[in-house]
């Protein structure tokens, strides 16, 4: 497991340390900086701080950060550069250990929810030997899938959990061409070589509420068409639904009611957790319990519900009781 990252002015490495040795690499060691930046900042480097590449001899190699930097648009830099160099107050990010491919790696990609989901790496470092986590804020479904290809050949994730949909849908985009391209997000993995892709769902924003019933379309095509045809390789957590369980309190989202407090984080750490932990095969999750037998399951178009009892699925496997090809419609 990586152990974290250093922030240093300059272009030397402390000892021990070495250069972040890639752009896709830089996007991870964002999130296992896990200080303050200044006395009066927050903790820690976001996503979506990222600059992009490139390839200049004045400024320092591999990853770097500028904060009130002359002449370097603030934010963090993969540099190219074979050397580089050191420039005014520039730091250069390096890490004693953040290098590619680890047996079991485990990859959080998608929008804010994931980027300023803090400490992923050591929340879930259970049966996973690397967490790498790419968030980035503002991030749509399409700007998630041009980045796939690079960060499957160099992370090799097996399982992904991915949050996408909702920026899509408040800038403008239809449920329908929102809905797929997740589907092809989560097929471009599959095919990238992951075993297994899980989602967690929208949420009932307080700051939001003129697209929850986009959101809740969006979640209703995904529970009641998408997982179908994924063979159990796509797991879907509804939050939407959970959090309305539990009151859908203020006290689950930050300051801006857009994005999760920490109590709103507590439960996505639990609910991804347990499935991560699934032996069951289960593939819809809400409040931490398989929710495969339908409820709350929408077709996406304001319909009734679907019930579906697929033959052979085991319901309490200890009493042994199996429902065997009995279908509700």
């Amino acid at each position: 497991m990586p152990a974290g990252v250093s922030l240093t002015t300059g272009n030397i490495c402390p000892s021990g340390e070495l250069h972040i040795a890639s752009g896709e690499l830089c996007r991870a060691a964002l999130s296992l900086y896990n200080f303050p930046l200044s006395s009066s900042s927050s903790i820690g480097l976001n996503g979506d701080y990222y600059n992009g590449v490139e390839d200049d001899s004045d400024w320092p190699k591999g990853c770097y950060y500028c904060d009130d930097t002359p002449s370097c648009t603030d934010g963090v830099w993969f540099n190219e550069h074979a050397t580089g160099a050191a420039s005014d107050n520039a730091k250069v990010l390096c890490s004693p250990d953040l290098t590619p491919i680890p047996a079991d790696p485990l990859l959080f990609v998608g929008d804010s929810d994931i980027d300023y989901w803090r400490n992923t790496e050591s929340q879930f470092s259970e049966g996973h030997s690397a967490i790498y986590n790419v968030g980035f804020g503002g991030y749509t479904c399409s700007d998630v899938k041009p980045e796939v290809t690079s960060f499957t050949a160099t992370f090799a994730p097996k399982t992904v959990v991915l949050v996408c949909g909702e920026n899509d849908l408040a800038g403008g985009a239809s449920v329908s061409s929102t809905y797929s391209k997740f589907k092809e997000v989560v097929q471009a993995y599959i095919d990238g070589g992951a075993e297994k892709v899980i989602t967690v769902s929208t949420k009932p924003e307080p700051e939001t509420t003129s697209l929850h019933t986009k959101y809740e379309e969006l979640d209703g095509l995904i529970k009641s068409d998408f997982i179908k045809t994924m063979d159990g390789k796509f797991v879907f957590i509804d939050s939407y639904n959970a959090f309305l369980d539990v009151g859908n309190t203020r006290d689950l989202y930050a300051d801006d009611g857009l994005h999760l407090s920490d109590k709103g984080y507590e439960h996505w750490n639990t609910w991804v957790a347990t499935t991560l932990s699934d032996v069951t095969g289960c593939t819809l999750w809400k409040s931490n319990e398989c929710d495969e037998e339908g409820d709350d399951v929408d077709d996406g178009g304001g319909g009734a519900s679907n019930l579906h009892v697929n033959a052979g699925v085991t319901l309490g496997a200890t009493l042994g009781v199996v429902l065997a090809g009995l279908e509700l419609v």
